[in-house]
């Protein structure tokens, strides 16, 4: 709202001290806030107590237990402290040891490569074939002196066809089988190396677990001892209900005190003229004496912007300024009358500005009609 007042009258609230006042009703309702909020709490497990003033360095809030509950705690920590302590020298040494320390396999057993299997497995093939071999020989041996007596008996000399044909046969057969038997033995050479490999490597993961059991052995008992500790519970408080006072609003009061001393000063003959959120409002008057003017000269013709501007009907819209619950009003735009009479901010259309455009449109108008009068009668 701008308000034009008489000498005399009431004046602005300066800025400085109302700002400075409006900050200190803002700390204020802070303060207030928080008295309400922090309040202090009494459960069957402790106690919640703010102290200190609100806002110092000093403001402190403070969690106590129960004799009871402190008593628990301090056991607690007692038994923490015995069991981080039962074990922590030598155990920590030796996690630093172990840590300290890079893993090494040496001394393990070797795994084999592939021409060392290659290797294994022709012996291992050649072992088997040679124990079946000695395994069968003896039987070979006694079959040939069996049919060589046999022969003899039927009287088949030895180097006939008849002698070369039956040892030949039994030759055959014996030929076959160590065929057979060597066969059988590449495979029973080969299922006996990957035994010995399996064997080999399963020892091997053995050793290797072994390592890292000795390595991780002083750490998983130092955690096992921190999980040991026991926690320590505090008391837990419900949350208070929040409450929000909000800031004096010295500012709106200062205002409104300046308002009603310009209007009672009005109301002891004054005349004054105010625009109330964009809404023209006389006060009985406008304050148009001489006295309290500089006179710029004669005003500009405004008779064609009377004729440009547009009046329209209209009605403020909700959370603006002159919101007034959507009463409808006639009458023009701030910004239109700003650009056609040069007068006014833009925003606001002051009553004296709008009464005087009126006016000089009026004078205008009717020196026109005396002119078409005056023609009309010559």
């Amino acid at each position: 709202m701008r308000v034009i007042a008489k000498k005399g009258s009431s004046s602005a609230p300066d800025p400085v001290a109302t700002a400075q006042a409006q900050g200190a009703a803002n700390q204020a309702a802070v303060r207030e806030s928080a008295l309400v909020n922090q309040i202090n709490q009494v459960s069957p497990f402790g106690t919640e107590t703010y102290t200190g003033a609100i806002g110092s360095p000093g403001r402190t809030r403070t969690t106590a237990l129960t004799p009871e509950g402190q008593q628990q705690l301090d056991l607690q920590n007692q038994i923490g402290t015995g069991l981080l302590g039962l074990g922590s020298n030598p155990l920590l040494s030796q996690v630093e040891g172990a840590v300290g320390t890079p893993l090494n396999f040496e001394g393990l057993q070797g795994i084999s490569g592939a021409g060392d299997l290659e290797g294994q497995g022709a012996g291992l093939e050649q072992a088997t074939f040679q124990r079946g071999q000695n395994l069968l020989q003896p039987d070979m041996d006694r079959q040939r002196d069996q049919l060589t007596t046999q022969l003899a008996n039927q009287g088949i000399p030895e180097g006939s066809e008849a002698y070369n044909e039956a040892v030949g046969r039994m030759e055959r057969g014996q030929q076959s089988q160590l065929e057979n038997l060597a066969l059988s033995s590449v495979g029973a050479g080969r299922a006996e190396q990957t035994r010995l490999a399996g064997l080999e490597q399963g020892i091997r993961q053995q050793q290797i677990q072994e390592r890292l059991t000795e390595r991780g052995q002083p750490i998983n008992e130092l955690a096992a001892l921190l999980q040991g500790a026991p926690a320590i519970q505090g008391p837990q408080f419900q949350t208070p209900l929040q409450y929000n006072v909000g800031p004096a609003p010295y500012l709106s009061a200062q205002q409104l005190a300046t308002g009603v001393g310009v209007s009672n000063a009005q109301n002891q003959g004054q005349i004054g003229a105010g625009l109330l959120g964009g809404v023209g409002s006389l006060f009985g008057g406008m304050l148009c004496s001489r006295d309290w003017k500089e006179d710029l000269g004669s005003a500009a013709s405004y008779l064609d912007g009377i004729r440009k501007i547009a009046v329209n009907a209209w009605r403020y819209l909700p959370g603006s300024p002159g919101y007034d619950g959507g009463k409808v009003h006639v009458g023009p735009n701030a910004e239109q009358f700003r650009q056609l009479f040069q007068v006014g901010d833009g925003k606001t259309i002051h009553v004296i500005d709008a009464v005087g455009v009126l006016m000089q449109g009026m004078k205008e108008l009717l020196a026109r009609v005396e002119a078409v009068e005056a023609s009309a009668h010559g």
